[in-house]
């Protein structure tokens, strides 16, 4: 009988090993099975809403980028891997980046054309241009090119570039002799229009393209400054001539018409204190406790004109830039603490610029509503909005608990509201309000719209604005049904884009002429498709993902 023991021992043994191995071989198996599995993200079309393009995401990889034809619907024709960005130039042309080099894809013929040393690379607005920056064995120029890769220009040694909105460029680059230069790139010529000994890290450029403000340090204190500089003129107006201070950081915002609204981080003594604190958790001096001592100091600064101002007060710290030239708000975010609730009411102040004053506004929900140019706002109330014009200092009470989030028009005539069952539209000068399109039974959401952060930490504030001159794409949610839909409205007349659908929707993405769209559609038991649609024609499936077998290259990479 003790004979039988090591045998039985030694079966045991290798009963174990072989269940640990088939254990082993199943999950391999397993991960292998699902690292084949994928979703789509991200989609980008063309301008012509033929050629599309979206990344394949594994679990732990989203590096890949699938390119389909919407005339050939059912697999990608091509596909790129360890792709950093993508963007259409023109019509038929795909331009990405990776590993190090960039590549121009001509479609749909396949022809490629690369850049070797390429580290980044951006298409202009016009979608007629694009932007090479090449590293540091490739002298780390800038390639300004058309379209179709045909070089216009070249800056050597650039640090950094900056393209505006109306596609002006300007570059940042070391002086072979001595400091830094700044260059302004166009088509035929390159103009430099500024040299400094200091050391540069950044530009603000203008929205119009003829102003900025340079971010300089001097090399021997580290010592750093503000320059404004007039493109016509080069006439250059550094901030220390007329506010000798010393600070960390510095961030600039543009409010027009050479007026700049900006936040200087500069450093304070750290008072000892052998007390002991007792804090609570949502008290708002937390934030100046435990972070580093600094103040945030805020001004008015017209360069040309040789002024500066503070804005904000002891009593009222923080000051908010809201697009208006001549009024800023100001809170004192901790007044009101109520150590009861986590968003306790802020009392807003106005600050004129030009009388150099403060009033109080209003006591808030810490929420508020701005229109591009600054004068008028709007505050949530119950049942309804308070309407600011800020100028008069007036108040206005708008009536409705259907009205949801406002967005002001581009042109400051009109507030849109979405919400129950339509889009309603108040006219700023008849203070009337009307219903803009109906839509019974959903709660409505405008897609296409501009947000912009007023920053604050003690509270949200935001300039919201939709262009009325051109289309607005509206989200319809019907709660009974759980369904989702799009509409788009333009000129008082609307059209479905999207039929309602319980699939959940996303990356909807569409072009400037709002005729062509795209879009991803998946549901918990379906994997994501992507869907493309003409106005003038039903929506075509022209990919749904799932297993990656699914995908042949019939093209080399």
């Amino acid at each position: 009988m003790k004979r039988l023991y090591p045998l039985l021992l030694l079966f045991l043994f290798l009963l174990l090993a072989a269940g640990q191995e088939l254990t082993a071989q199943g999950h391999s198996d397993l991960k292998n099975e699902l690292s084949s599995y994928f979703r789509l993200l991200s989609i980008k079309m063309s301008e012509n809403g033929r050629w599309l393009t979206a990344w394949k995401a594994y679990d732990q990889n989203r590096d890949t980028l699938l390119i389909f034809d919407s005339t050939e619907p059912g697999k990608p024709v091509e596909h790129r891997i360890k792709v950093k960005s993508a963007a259409f130039v023109g019509t038929n042309l795909l331009l990405t980046t990776r590993l190090g080099q960039a590549e121009l894809l001509e479609l749909p013929e396949f022809k490629s054309t690369h850049y070797a040393g390429v580290k980044n690379a951006q298409v202009l607005e016009n979608k007629k241009q694009f932007l090479l920056h090449y590293n540091k064995q490739e002298q780390n120029k800038l390639e300004l090119r058309q379209s179709d890769g045909h070089l216009l220009n070249v800056v050597n040694r650039v640090v950094r570039f900056f393209v505006t909105k109306d596609n002006q460029i300007y570059a940042f680059a070391e002086n072979p002799d001595q400091g830094y230069d700044v260059f302004r790139i166009m088509e035929n010529t390159i103009e430099k229009v500024y040299h400094t000994s200091n050391e540069i890290s950044y530009l603000d450029v203008a929205k119009d393209g003829q102003e900025i403000i340079i971010y300089e340090q001097n090399q021997e204190d580290s010592v750093s400054n503000l320059v404004f500089l007039d493109i016509q003129t080069k006439k250059s107006y550094p901030l220390n001539e007329i506010l000798p201070i010393t600070f960390q950081r510095a961030f600039t915002e543009e409010i027009g018409d050479g007026v700049h609204f900006l936040k200087l981080i500069v450093p304070k003594k750290q008072q000892p204190n052998e007390m002991v604190d007792i804090w609570r958790g949502n008290d708002k001096r937390l934030v100046e406790k435990f972070y580093p001592p600094i103040t945030v100091m805020t001004y008015i600064w017209k360069p040309r004109e040789h002024f500066i101002r503070r804005a904000g007060t002891d009593k009222q710290p923080k000051a908010l830039n809201i697009g208006n030239k001549r009024y800023f708000l100001g809170i004192d975010p901790w007044k009101l603490q109520d150590y009861l609730s986590d968003q306790p009411p802020i009392q807003l102040f106005l600050y004129d610029l030009e009388d150099d004053n403060y009033v109080v506004l209003d006591t808030i929900a810490p929420e508020y509503y701005l229109s591009g140019n600054g004068n008028y706002a709007l505050s949530p109330v119950e049942n309804g909005w308070k309407l600011y014009h800020l100028p008069s200092k007036g108040i206005k009470f708008i009536e409705g608990k259907h009205l949801s989030m406002p967005w002001f028009s581009t042109d400051c005539k009109f507030i849109i509201f979405q919400g129950e069952g339509a889009i309603w539209q108040w006219d700023l000068k008849t203070k009337t309000l009307t219903c803009l399109a109906k839509f019974d039974e959903y709660i409505t959401k405008i897609a296409n719209y501009k947000r912009e952060d007023v920053s604050s930490t003690y509270g949200q504030f935001f300039i919201q604005q939709v262009n009325l001159s051109k289309p607005l794409l509206i989200e319809l949610y019907d709660p009974e049904t759980n369904q989702t839909g799009y509409s788009l409205w333009n000129k008082g007349k609307t059209e479905i884009i999207i039929p309602p659908t319980s699939h959940y929707i996303s990356s909807l993405t569409y072009n400037q002429s709002f005729t062509c769209y795209s879009w991803l559609e998946e549901n918990y038991n379906r994997p994501s498709q992507l869907v493309c649609r003409k106005t003038d024609k039903n929506p075509v499936t022209v990919f749904q993902s799932g297993n990656a077998s699914q995908i042949d290259h019939p093209r080399p990479i």
